[in-house]
C-alpha cells in the first residue's frame, strides 16, 4: 500500500535550512495498522503529509498503492488522494456552519457522488459511528468524542483504502480516546490500512507495528502481538 525509499524533506528559508526527514524507508502493507511515534519536531507530521499527498518529498521515492507519486501532476495527485485515502485530524476540522450529516456529505459532493448513493453512505456512516441521533446537530452542540466520531464518519464515507490519522485522540479525555481507538481498530479489522501519528503509548498499542522516528530518521521498529 505504502512504500517510501530514502525519503528526505528539507524546508528552506533565506537564513535556515531544516532537514525534517532524512532517508526514511517505510513500507506499510495493505490492511496493516502502523503507529508512528517520536518527540515533537521529529518529522512525524511531515511524513504523514507526504504520505497523504499534501506535500512532496525533496528527495527519494514514494509509491502509493502501486503508483509512483513523483511522476504525477498535481491534478493526478488530487485524484489519487481522493480515491485512495482519508484523513482524521486531532482538531476534527469540522465546518461549524454545517450539521453532522452535512459535514459527512461534503467529500461525497466534491467527488460528484449521486444523491441516492450519498444518502445511503451517510446513513451507513452515522450508524457505524453511533451518531445517528446527532445527525441534525452542529459541531458546537457535540462533545469532543462526538466531533471525532463525526470526523471519522466523514473519512469512512469515502470508503478509503487508507486512513491517515494525526493524533486522533489528542483533544479527547481518556474515555472518549479509548472509544475512538476502538473505532479505528474496527475499521482496521474490516480491512482498512491505517497509519497513525501519536504521542500516546496506549494508542500505539492498538497497532500491528510501531515505527519510532527521531530527528527525521526511523531509529527503531517494533512488531506487536495481535
Amino acid at each position: 500500500m505504502i512504500k517510501t525509499t530514502n525519503i528526505g524533506k528539507i524546508f528552506r528559508t533565506e537564513e535556515v535550512e531544516t532537514h525534517a526527514l532524512r532517508g526514511v524507508d517505510l513500507e506499510v502493507k495493505k490492511g496493516e495498522f502502523v503507529a508512528v511515534m517520536g518527540p515533537s519536531g521529529c518529522g512525524k507530521s511531515t511524513l504523514l503529509n507526504i504520505l497523504g499527498l499534501l506535500d512532496s518529498a525533496t528527495s527519494g521515492l514514494y509509491q502509493l498503492d502501486g503508483t509512483d507519486v513523483s511522476e504525477l501532476t498535481e491534478k493526478q495527485r488530487n485524484k489519487l488522494r481522493k480515491s485512495t485515502l482519508s484523513f482524521v485530524f486531532q482538531s476534527f476540522n469540522l465546518i461549524d456552519e454545517l450539521t453532522v450529516e452535512e459535514n459527512i456529505e461534503l467529500p461525497l459532493l466534491y467527488m460528484g457522488i449521486p444523491a441516492e448513493e450519498r444518502r445511503r453512505r451517510i446513513e451507513d456512516a452515522l450508524k457505524r459511528m453511533d451518531i445517528r441521533h446527532r445527525a441534525k446537530h452542529f459541531p458546537s452542540q457535540l462533545s469532543g468524542g462526538q466531533q471525532q466520531r463525526t470526523a471519522i464518519a466523514r473519512a469512512v464515507v469515502m470508503q478509503p483504502k487508507l486512513i491517515l490519522a494525526d493524533e486522533p485522540t489528542g483533544n479527547l479525555d481518556s474515555k472518549n480516546g479509548i472509544e475512538v481507538m476502538n473505532l479505528l481498530r474496527e475499521l482496521h479489522r474490516d480491512g482498512t490500512t491505517i497509519v497513525m501519528v501519536t504521542h500516546s503509548q496506549r494508542d500505539a498499542g492498538y497497532a500491528d507495528r510501531i515505527v519510532n522516528l527521531f530527528d527525521g530518521k526511523i531509529i527503531a521498529e517494533e512488531g506487536l502481538q495481535a
